[in-house]
């Protein structure tokens, strides 16, 4: 149970490393003015296992409030971090409990209700794609701001971030991992190589000159056009066999786009694969890359 109350979380600004700008080396796409990490609000504190998961808002660059959970686990010294989001349908809530297994291992998380979670941004989607162009550019920008407000925790050691998505938040993290540096490891699960197929599967009118426009739209930020900027930097791709929205040609694209050093697996299950043995390859993937118990 949740200890409720609204405090602020304290951060070392420090910890972000030098910079009163980060920039993407990505010819600008998803540059920011790096002003200090958002001062973080507590809403509710429980502890399992040793393992502190605080219920925490933070200020999105858009002003959106962002809601997340921050795991921290009982570690002497720094311990690695983690961003984790979600596929849509989901929220903040879908891998809390790996978050905490993370936690028990010495991993620290912050587990984000992405912004598809929202109707507000979820409803206009997948019509326009100059318009889609321009949120999802800010969806990757807000994702490297999720890095900063990680990396200033004093428990988080900013040297040893790694990132998981899954679909959506697989495909954003093609161009997350390829633009944002502090990223040391990722694994993407059940990503398409573009937005444009997640579209087509939400939107049945997107056909012919009008998915053809969008495609050419969406281009630029497609996730297989930025994954390989991540080279020498791991990622691990987790398939599912049974896969019911994306074709098995648009997976092996998106794995064969990333640089060396990566790994693809493949596993039994649906989209949402929750598969037990995908969990425990992540989890013990994640630890061998970045550190923990």
């Amino acid at each position: 149970m949740m200890t409720s109350g609204l405090v602020l979380l304290p951060l070392l600004l420090g910890a972000c490393g030098p910079a009163a700008r980060r920039t993407s080396g990505m010819r600008g796409a998803f540059d920011y003015d790096a002003r200090p990490a958002p001062a973080v609000r507590i809403a509710g504190t429980e502890t399992r296992d040793g393992v502190s998961i605080h219920d925490v808002e933070y200020a999105g660059l858009d002003g959106e409030p962002v809601r997340a959970y921050l795991v921290i686990p009982r570690t002497a010294g720094r311990a690695p971090g983690l961003v984790y989001t979600h596929p849509a349908p989901g929220s903040r809530t879908t891998y809390l409990d790996e978050a905490v297994e993370m936690g028990r291992r010495g991993v620290a998380s912050l587990v984000l209700d992405a912004p598809w979670s929202r109707e507000a941004f979820w409803l206009p989607l997948f019509k326009d794609g100059a318009a889609d162009l321009q949120r999802y550019t800010g969806v990757v920008v807000g994702l490297r701001r999720a890095v900063d407000v990680l990396a200033a925790r004093p428990e988080v050691d900013a040297a040893r971030i790694g990132y998981v998505g899954h679909s959506f938040g697989a495909a954003f993290g093609g161009a997350l991992v390829g633009a944002e540096p502090r990223i040391r490891a990722a694994v993407l699960i059940a990503g398409p190589s573009s937005f444009t197929e997640i579209a087509a599967v939400n939107n049945p009118e997107l056909t012919g000159e009008a998915r053809d426009r969008y495609a050419r739209e969406m281009a630029p930020i497609d996730p297989v056009n930025h994954v390989g900027r991540a080279a020498g930097r791991p990622v691990l791709f987790q398939f599912p066999r049974q896969e019911q929205y994306f074709a098995e040609a648009t997976f092996l694209r998106y794995a064969a786009a990333a640089g060396d050093p990566k790994e693809v697996r493949w596993y039994d299950g649906d989209h949402y694969l929750k598969s037990s043995a995908a969990r425990d390859e992540r989890i013990a993937w994640l630890l061998q890359r970045l550190g923990g118990r």
